[in-house]
């Protein structure tokens, strides 16, 4: 909760011009400052579905397309996709719609894969709620801080 409300305070609170419609244009600059810290995050939360089979002891079992194979790709998909966002926001707008796919996914999984062959299903499932619920999160949260604001379509200049 503290890091969403500095994130507001930065954003939207201590900065530049509010379009009459009530839009805080905080420029270029700031808002891919913004997105490459919230990719950060995403980065970090795809190391985690990588190591976190192992942290949390329901690793490799017998199947092929388990919770763990389905977290440790999603995991470095994750990674990559997020890492470019953070390393080059302006140029990779996708990244947050693809983050969030990843994170709508990673929740969805425990029932449309069937976890029910790991060592300990509600570890899996309750990791992947938690982390796939923060993935989409931040995925949206990228999508709209590097989204370029639209005042002419707003203030009916166009």
């Amino acid at each position: 909760m503290p890091a969403l409300r500095r994130l507001i305070r930065e954003v939207i609170i201590d900065h530049e011009p509010v379009h009459s419609f009530g839009a805080v244009d905080v420029g270029p600059a700031r808002r891919h400052a913004v997105a490459a810290r919230l990719s950060s995050a995403a980065f970090l939360l795809g190391l985690w579905l990588v190591v976190s089979p192992f942290a949390l002891g329901y690793g490799v079992v017998g199947a092929w397309f388990t919770g763990h194979s389905n977290e440790v790709i999603t995991g470095v998909v994750v990674v990559v996709v997020a890492l470019t966002g953070a390393m080059a926001p302006a140029d990779a707008r996708w990244s947050g719609p693809v983050v969030t796919s990843a994170g709508a996914w990673l929740a969805a999984a425990p029932w449309l894969v069937g976890y029910r062959d790991q060592v300990d299903p509600t570890a899996a499932t309750v990791n992947d709620l938690v982390v796939g619920c923060a993935l989409a999160a931040l995925g949206v949260a990228v999508t709209l801080v590097t989204r370029p604001l639209r005042t002419a379509e707003w203030d009916g200049s166009a």
